[in-house]
């Protein structure tokens, strides 16, 4: 069973705690799978997971855009490419009723990703954090306001 450990927090609270619901998704995907459950509650929950991945990668695709990370047209691509497959996979599954399958790529491309790009992109967001903080706490007060200059 996947998990997100404390080894897969990024320390962006947004993006864990989806990362977090995609986990939980994934697995009441799996629960759902098995001969004896409705191939409909399979299908539903598949569906239900990848209207939650558009809302998660449009803010990961958010945060990437105001933070001018460098990899954003990859990441976008990978995103892109997932729902693509998602989507083929889905149909196979309106087909066949087989769903080991989406199972195996859904849990498969989550590691993958989460160990990877994601893994990046946090890495990219705690970067601009640290030089945002020193830029701050090097900044001069103004005379006479008591006050910092935040840049």
């Amino acid at each position: 069973m996947l998990t997100l450990g404390d080894d897969g927090q990024f320390g962006i609270r947004t993006i864990d705690t989806e990362h977090q619901h995609l986990i939980n998704f994934l697995h009441l995907v799996e629960e759902t799978a098995p001969e004896n459950r409705p191939r409909l509650a399979t299908k539903r929950l598949v569906s239900s997971m990848r209207g939650f991945l558009l809302t998660h990668f449009n803010n990961e695709e958010n945060l990437m855009s105001a933070i001018d990370y460098s990899g954003i047209d990859r990441h976008m691509s990978v995103h892109s490419c997932m729902l693509s497959t998602l989507d083929i996979m889905a149909c196979d599954l309106e087909v066949s009723g087989e769903s080991s399958m989406i199972i195996e790529f859904l849990t498969e491309w989550t590691v993958s990703h989460y160990g990877a790009d994601d893994r990046e992109l946090a890495w990219f967001v705690k970067d601009v954090r640290q030089r945002a903080l020193g830029r701050r706490q090097q900044q001069p007060q103004q005379p006479g306001t008591g006050a910092h200059v935040w840049t």
